[in-house]
């Protein structure tokens, strides 16, 4: 290779190249990630520090006992090299708010990807307010070391390029691009987690391994950590330190052992094979070698993995169907892109179609690149045998993922990320080959920019507002329903909103509740949600704190009053039609220690039952009615029928089918008479449509309704014939509405005939 062109192929460290651009776009997004997610929120973070504390604090590494809750859970059996890095850079910290800062959200939704309510794993308040100090600072102070490795794992992914594609820096910029700005490596990668190291690590390794491939089949002796003599010793240095970083490092082992038995293979000198290998093992056990046998010693067993499904508290799953794994495939490709939080916050679908789209190009230029292979397989470059053992470390990786994540009941794409160096080369070569090797530059530029713009919409878009807490409001809205409820003498319901008025099963309802804190308080009390339907049917509950989770009671500001909305999905199975209600309440350490309510004259509310919306049928419904009618009152409402009168020992019963015209300005109350031979009235039964689960001023015009109604009747009420009848009048000012018969004929005093009885 002439110096013009190794020049090309290792360009200088220049500030106004592509690199340095974009690490620098990379860092500046990541920090804006970082400052998105509150403290805790990343993925298992709140575990991985726990995990550097414990260093931190001189107690050494964490010893699993099945059935202690410890702060480390499960992340205690990993191995321990980044988080004895990040104790030293952050123990000089005072996090002795730690503890304080630990407290959980009972109702979090972790593992719930796209919840509306609860995203936060943990409680989060003014202590997380800048300028940062105590646990929060240390976090910070540990998301900018992870931030660090993943811009060093970036650099490594463009030196990856170069080497598996030589001097193709407009791949090597658009592969690194798709690395630093995937969104889920950004999110890990401004987080406290040891994905980082490994990522980097075993990033390093790789471009260290395919260029001494690159230089076996070039002819070319290696020199320095290359030469054949320190190759076993640098690659054995890398593993170990990999492995002592996550044990997901131990993939790179067969990777690198295939390489040297290929060099062999090569060169003919299978004895000094040993020698190579057995330097490469000295080195993995010399680094790593303590950690294993420290499981060995303490748990019985070399990895420490039963151990950390013990600690995580699940089995494997039952079976490894087809099915199953189907079912879980888009969970999996989903965190492979972006799921934040506590794998509980989705980004808009259209992040999924950017990522998937480039996938889809990539194998089109895939397909491509075989097919002209086929047609001429002289032209396979030399540098090829590089990618052998790339595209081999990634397979591994994902059969390791795929294993890992049938024994935990858990498919997480995001793992997969180990070999994200191979994964976005090999997009990145793919999407240019499709398009052309002509417009590598052009492309390279303009993907990188897509994706940049496309990684920095998201922490506005998606990750703050599933964290911003609700602010406190000067008045309460025009068009609020007044409650004025006082909870337990420290806070008010003011008023409440609601939209839609009307809907059916299955669709939601936003609510939003109006608070003001009278007093400050110390604790953060429990708020209940249940919707009510017919006959007190519970058809929507929620359990939560205030603010969807990120306004506990605690937090409020004394005199401040608060908007605090939900979204309550009424259930698929909901009886309709009906009136629905909202009970609201709030409890305290057991579902039934709730808290006392009182109007603000102080009197005792026995509840705070709030009218929510109107539930209907979602088409009218046709009834075959036995005894038709025709009968219509004032205002629009007509008496379809009955099916009938029914007579017990003691009572008499009917069905009624009612449908109105036109909307009703009113709730009216239906009376039944019935009424003897001499036209006295012996028995009567006055009340709402369906016992008031849904008033007239609900009837939807030209939806019929079906109304079950019984009169009880006194005992001493003698044998003889009887007529049933009814009518409809206003409950505020007792005026009957006025009927009439199919004819236009009037009934006499507003009511209608049902229909004739004989008791026996």
């Amino acid at each position: 290779m002439t110096s013009r062109s190794a020049h090309r192929s290792r360009p200088q460290f220049n500030l106004m190249r592509p690199l340095p651009l974009l690490l620098a776009a990379y860092f500046a997004t990541g920090v804006l990630y970082a400052l998105a997610t509150p403290t805790f929120e990343a993925s298992d973070e709140v575990w991985h520090y726990g995990f550097v504390r414990e260093l931190a604090d001189g107690r050494g590494l964490p010893v699993q006992v099945p059935g202690v809750r410890t702060s480390y859970r499960q992340v205690g059996s990993q191995p321990p090299l980044y988080y004895g890095v990040a104790a030293v850079l952050s123990g000089w910290v005072d996090d002795s708010d730690f503890t304080a800062r630990y407290v959980y959200n009972p109702f979090a939704q972790a593992g719930v990807p796209g919840t509306l309510v609860n995203a936060n794993l943990l409680r989060h308040g003014v202590a997380e307010s800048f300028p940062w100090h105590g646990t929060t600072l240390a976090v910070y102070l540990l998301r900018c070391f992870s931030l660090l490795l993943g811009a060093g794992t970036v650099a490594l992914v463009w030196q990856l390029a170069l080497e598996l594609f030589p001097q193709r820096e407009g791949l090597a910029l658009l592969a690194a691009a798709l690395a630093a700005f995937n969104p889920m490596f950004l999110f890990i990668s401004a987080s406290v987690n040891n994905d980082n190291a490994v990522w980097f690590v075993s990033s390093a390794v790789l471009v260290l391994l395919a260029r001494a491939a690159r230089a076996e089949v070039g002819g070319r002796a290696g020199g320095g950590v290359l030469g054949a003599a320190a190759l076993p010793h640098t690659l054995g240095l890398g593993c170990g330190i990999a492995i002592l970083c996550k044990l997901s490092g131990v993939v790179l082992v067969p990777v690198v052992a295939m390489f040297f038995v290929w060099r062999a293979q090569r060169s003919g000198k299978w004895a000094g094979l040993l020698r190579t290998a057995s330097l490469f093992a000295l080195w993995i056990a010399a680094i790593a070698g303590w950690w294993f046998y420290r499981n060995w010693a303490l748990y019985h067993e070399m990895l420490g993995e039963r151990m950390m499904l013990t600690m995580l508290g699940v089995q494997s799953m039952r079976s490894g169907s087809a099915l199953e794994i189907l079912a879980e495939f888009q969970g999996w490709w989903f965190s492979l892109w972006g799921v934040f939080g506590a794998f509980s916050i989705l980004p808009g679908r259209w992040v999924y179609a950017v990522f998937t789209g480039a996938v889809l190009l990539a194998v089109g230029g895939g397909v491509r690149a075989i097919i002209e292979v086929r047609g001429q397989p002289g032209r396979v470059p030399a540098h090829y045998a590089a990618h052998a053992f790339a595209v081999l470390f990634l397979l591994l990786t994902v059969g390791g993922v795929v294993y890992r994540s049938l024994s935990q009941q858990a498919f997480q794409g995001r793992l997969v990320l180990g070999a994200i160096g191979v994964i976005t080369v090999l997009l990145a070569a793919g999407i240019i080959k499709l398009a052309g090797w002509q417009h590598e530059r052009v492309l390279a530029r303009a993907g990188t920019l897509a994706l940049f713009v496309q990684a920095l919409l998201i922490p506005p878009l998606y990750i703050l507002p599933h964290y911003a807490a609700p602010a406190p409001l000067a008045t309460v809205p025009a068009g609020s329903h007044a409650v004025q409820a006082v909870f337990n003498q420290e806070f008010e319901l003011v008023a409440y909103q609601v939209e839609p008025a009307r809907v059916i099963a299955g669709d939601p309802v936003r609510v939003t509740l109006y608070w003001r804190a009278l007093r400050p308080m110390s604790a953060d009390y429990n708020l209940a949600l249940n919707v009510h339907g017919r006959a007190l049917e519970n058809v929507s509950k929620l359990d939560t704190w205030p603010g969807g989770g990120l306004l506990p009671t605690a937090n409020w500001l004394a005199g401040a009053m608060y908007a605090d909305s939900y979204v309550l999905h009424v259930a698929p199975d909901a009886t309709a039609p009906t009136r629905l209600s909202l009970d609201v309440s709030f409890w305290v350490g057991a579902l039934d220690n709730r808290l006392a309510i009182a109007a603000l004259d102080g009197s005792t509310l026995p509840s705070v039952l709030l009218d929510l919306a109107a539930l209907d049928e979602p088409l009218p419904r046709v009834y075959s009615v036995s005894q038709p009618a025709g009968s219509s009152f004032e205002g629009g409402m007509q008496l379809i029928g009955t099916d009938g009168i029914r007579v017990a020992s003691n009572s008499v019963s009917v069905t009624i089918y009612w449908q109105a015209s036109a909307q009703q300005i009113a709730d009216y109350t239906l009376f039944l008479h019935v009424i003897d031979a001499n036209g006295t009235l012996v028995a009567q039964a006055d009340g709402p449509a369906l016992q008031g689960d849904w008033p007239t001023s609900a009837w939807q015009p030209g939806h019929t309704l079906r109304d079950e109604r019984t009169v009880a009747l006194p005992g001493s009420m003698p044998a003889g014939a009887y007529r049933l009848l009814a009518g409809w009048y206003d409950p505020a000012s007792g005026v009957r509405l006025s009927a009439a018969d199919a004819a236009g004929v009037a009934w006499r005093d507003a009511a209608v005939e049902l229909g004739a009885f004989t008791l026996p």
